[in-house]
């Protein structure tokens, strides 16, 4: 009997670790008005909430949506502008309810759960000296952040990311803060105190990356269609920050890759700082595990020289921007899109990269053909010159550790390389891939040329123009209800007019895709394509 309930209990554990697994679940903020009268609208946060919705929908199991997008946005983003809620205070913290509740039965059955919590819009400080960011109708607050997001939370780690103009402001009391705008030690202090009064060390499960620049033009830039800082996140997210290649993003190596990717921007309004703290109970655990993400298609950026390069998707989007150091090879999960463009920064050269089905693409610089179109005009010259202009790799990511009392992440013996599917490839334009159509088309050709002859031959003998003369048919059997030889040759007749009548249709289709092939082959020696360039040094 006791050895029966051991069983029963061994049973129960393995059932309980056979279940288990990882829930993910993320929430999206994003709101570009202010509810300061007269406080100038941001033009991307919609842009940008619809962007890390389309990024955490590869990473987690369920995202929800809090957004008005314009009328632009909402032709670029239609799954997300299907999806949307209103980023009124009610509802978000009604969504916010219903996606803890379903954590908790996750985490009842035995599931670990990560937790993401974005928030995009204007920041302020209130009356009573309180940060928050604007909303649709009310602020939310640091109190809000706290009482609302981290404290009851019941995942086992808890992702906060914050882009917001004035963004100190939601970590700044008055009274702390600098005078200046550019006074990253003031931000600093805020920082520190928002930690002490907030104690976030009660809650060592969270991590937390916000952005400090104080300058709300630092925030967007048209290149990008977004929000600075976010679209450095983001990039880092999808892969770019992958300094040892364990297809894991640290923290610090999000920190790292955002700090090289500022490093020369001249202008101090326009420089972004990054505050980034990963969960103290182990500061490994990664922001994004892309091991375990549903990413399709991959594209991998051999070890070799440096390259600046920005990937833009086929609704003319930009992905995200790099510029690796070439010490070691890099895979960048690509969000679905039909195709994308690599083009170096300056918008000079351009690989197309075709993602018809799963798998892994190759970035190759000497498949990068001339791009049909200029790059198109300066906006912010200290973006243009400054940004990405350092390689980011694992020398500047230990130099920048180095002066942090962060640990680096552990060196990776493999490189992670995802398994899904065959490697994929592209030929851009110009580099021989129209020898080869033509090379088919002659091929096609050939083909045509004997299904029309065979056809030709076999209904020449199913009408008696060929074959054997009346005198020499074979005759028929005629016993035992076996054909006679004029049914025999009947049946004959008609099989070799519906073999000549498969060859001709055969022929046909042949000939066409030849024709195809080879008016194909010009068309894509003219072809054109269409994007926003950058800048490249």
């Amino acid at each position: 009997m006791r050895r029966a309930a051991c069983v029963l209990v061994l049973l129960a554990f393995s059932a309980a670790d056979a279940h288990a697994g990882t829930r993910r679940y993320a929430v999206v903020v994003a709101h570009g008005r202010s509810l300061t009268p007269g406080v100038a609208p941001l033009e991307y946060a919609d842009d940008d909430g619809a962007r890390y919705y389309e990024l955490l929908s590869q990473v987690a199991d369920e995202v929800l949506l809090y957004v008005v997008l314009d009328r632009d946005s909402q032709r670029l983003y239609p799954q997300a502008a299907k999806v949307a809620r209103v980023p009124s205070h009610a509802a978000v913290r009604e969504g916010l309810a219903g996606t803890f509740a379903r954590a908790r039965r996750d985490r009842d059955r035995g599931d670990e759960v990560v937790f993401y919590f974005v928030l995009v819009g204007h920041g302020a400080i209130g009356a009573g000296g309180e940060g928050y960011v604007s909303l649709l109708d009310a602020p939310f607050t640091r109190t809000d952040l706290f009482r609302q997001v981290i404290a009851p939370s019941p995942a086992t780690t808890n992702h906060v990311i914050v882009d917001a103009c004035n963004s100190y402001y939601l970590v700044h009391r008055r009274g702390d803060g600098p005078d200046r705008d550019d006074g990253a030690p003031g931000e600093g202090r805020a920082v520190g105190a928002f930690l002490a009064e907030e104690d976030l060390g009660r809650y060592p499960n969270t991590g937390v990356l916000l952005s400090t620049s104080a300058a709300r033009e630092s925030h967007e830039w048209s290149a990008y269609g977004a929000g600075v800082f976010s679209h450095e996140v983001r990039s880092a997210m999808a892969g770019a920050a992958d300094v040892n290649g364990d297809g894991r993003i640290e923290y610090s190596e999000v920190r790292a890759f955002v700090a090289a990717a500022n490093l020369r921007v001249g202008n101090p309004r326009a420089r972004l700082a990054i505050f980034a703290r990963a969960p103290a109970i182990d500061h490994s655990r990664p922001l994004v595990d892309l091991r375990a993400a549903r990413f399709a298609s991959f594209l991998h950026v051999p070890k070799g020289a440096p390259v600046r390069f920005y990937l833009e998707d086929a609704r003319g989007v930009r992905y995200l921007d790099a510029h690796l150091a070439g010490d070691r090879a890099v895979t960048l999960g690509l969000v679905p899109s039909g195709h994308y463009y690599a083009r170096t920064a300056d918008g000079t050269r351009e690989q197309r990269l075709g993602l018809g089905r799963r798998g892994r693409l190759e970035l190759r610089r000497d498949r990068m053909a001339p791009a049909p179109i200029a790059a198109r005009g300066a906006t912010t010259e200290a973006f243009q010159q400054g940004l990405f202009a350092v390689p980011f790799g694992r020398g500047f990511y230990l130099g920048h550790v180095g002066s942090t009392d962060e640990a680096p992440v552990r060196e990776s013996v493999t490189p992670w390389l995802p398994s899904a599917g065959p490697a994929l490839a592209e030929p851009a334009r110009g580099d021989g891939s129209g020898r080869g159509r033509r090379i088919a088309a002659w091929v096609m050709a050939g083909a045509a040329a004997s299904l029309a002859a065979g056809g030709a031959l076999a209904l020449a003998a199913a009408t008696g123009n060929l074959g054997p003369t009346a005198g020499h048919q074979p005759k028929g059997v005629g016993v035992g209800g076996t054909p006679s030889s004029a049914a025999a040759r009947e049946s004959t007749s008609w099989r070799l007019a519906l073999t000549g009548g498969l060859l001709l249709g055969g022929a046909a289709a042949a000939g066409t895709t030849s024709v195809v092939l080879f008016v194909g082959g010009g068309r894509e020696r003219a072809g054109v394509g269409v994007g926003v360039a950058g800048t490249f040094r």
